[in-house]
């Protein structure tokens, strides 16, 4: 059964691409935009907020951003791709993929890969934003992960796509296996010892050797499943359209516990912190849930609450978390106190994963933006 949702997608550092299980062209309806931020201040001197620059890119920004420390690799749906230094806010560098960018970039060691809308993973030379190979599905790219095979010096390549396949490249982008499902895989995989992990618009988590293709377990959890699997000291956790957050173990695919909210929708993969688990939900609910049990603890306070829903993948910096909402905010905000920090209008929805440097975290909008920020 196919779900008509709008939903978004994560790599496990951190990712969201906005897209729909039934029909991938479909836009979900959008509130109109807020006022404008103020100019932004100069280059490495936070303003009030804790802002340190913005960056205007040419596109829509849907897909999590990713950082190395030193630069964020932002894309679009216009189709670039920006290595934005962290420190001043201006682009090294910006390469032109043709089509709408859809997957968040992979950063390895000489390259950045990244996937397009229309099936296309490219390697791009990390200092100076030129081509080196191209690999092609039947659709959409949704994530590419990394994977190093027991034994071998050689990393392999992990391709979640929209044309239901789960693919292992080698470094220079030969296929060597491909792994099919019964629907749309939306995030890119989680990689667990010789294992990965995936989730899709079947409903099933999946867990594959990425040796070899195979598929040891797959776990029915009954709904779509929109963001990547997070994988934290051996367990996987999962959330899906229906509202229901889970921990399961690897490779068995055993549930050890299971979180059901009735109203909302989970559009985005968790946050595992180190007594929480966090997502946001399309009420613009804050859900945090005790890790070892699964259960939200007592709290003399209300949860968090946003003022539109979050599509957004909540992610950890510090004993805190970062995320956005389609409010046009990001919020900073304790999961375990339910406190909320901190938070700051952009004025357009914040559909991509946030990227997390240190003290300081990137964040991409709807409208084109890309704003640095300090933690307080």
């Amino acid at each position: 059964m196919k779900y008509r949702y709008h939903i978004a997608i994560l790599l496990v550092a951190g990712l969201a691409l906005s897209m729909s299980c039934s029909e991938k062209e479909e836009e979900f309806p959008r509130r109109k935009p807020g006022a404008k931020p103020a100019s932004a201040p100069a280059a490495g001197t936070p303003d009030a907020s804790g802002r340190l620059w913005r960056f205007r890119a040419d596109g829509s920004i849907r897909s999590a951003i990713v950082t190395d420390g030193k630069y964020a690799y932002v894309g679009t749906d216009e189709g670039s791709l920006y290595a934005i230094d962290i420190e001043h806010g201006g682009a090294k560098w910006t390469f032109k993929a043709g089509r709408a960018v859809t997957a968040p970039p992979l950063v390895m060691k000489n390259m950045i890969l990244a996937g397009d809308e229309d099936g296309r993973v490219h390697a791009i030379d990390i200092n100076n934003g030129r081509s080196k190979w191209r690999f092609s599905a039947e659709d959409r790219i949704s994530g590419i992960s990394l994977f190093a095979a027991s034994g071998q010096k050689e990393t392999r390549l992990i391709v979640s796509s929209h044309d239901s396949n789960l693919y292992c490249l080698d470094a220079a982008g030969k296929q060597l296996w491909k792994l099919t499902t019964d629907d749309y895989i939306n995030a890119a995989a989680a990689v667990s010892g010789k294992h990965v992990l995936i989730g899709g618009c079947d409903g099933h988590l999946r867990i594959v050797n990425a040796e070899d293709g195979k598929q040891v377990a797959a776990v029915d959890l009954e709904a779509p499943i929109p963001g990547s699997i997070i994988v934290a000291d051996g367990d996987a956790y999962a959330a899906t359209l229906s509202g229901r957050l889970c921990r399961l173990t690897i490779p068995e695919g055993k549930i050890v516990w299971s979180y059901q909210d009735k109203n909302e929708e989970f559009m985005a993969a968790p946050a595992v912190g180190k007594d929480y688990v966090a997502v946001g939900g399309s009420m613009g609910t804050l859900i945090s849930v005790d890790r070892k049990t699964g259960r939200i603890p007592p709290f003399p306070v209300g949860p968090i609450k946003a003022e539109d829903m979050i599509e957004c993948p909540v992610v950890p910096i510090g004993q805190d978390v970062v995320f956005g909402s389609n409010d046009g905010r990001i919020y900073l905000a304790d999961p375990v106190a339910r406190k909320l920090k901190w938070s700051y209008r952009i004025g357009r929805e914040i559909i991509a994963g946030p990227a997390v440097a240190g003290d300081k975290f990137i964040v991409g909008s709807t409208d084109g933006g890309v704003y640095c920020f300090k933690r307080k």
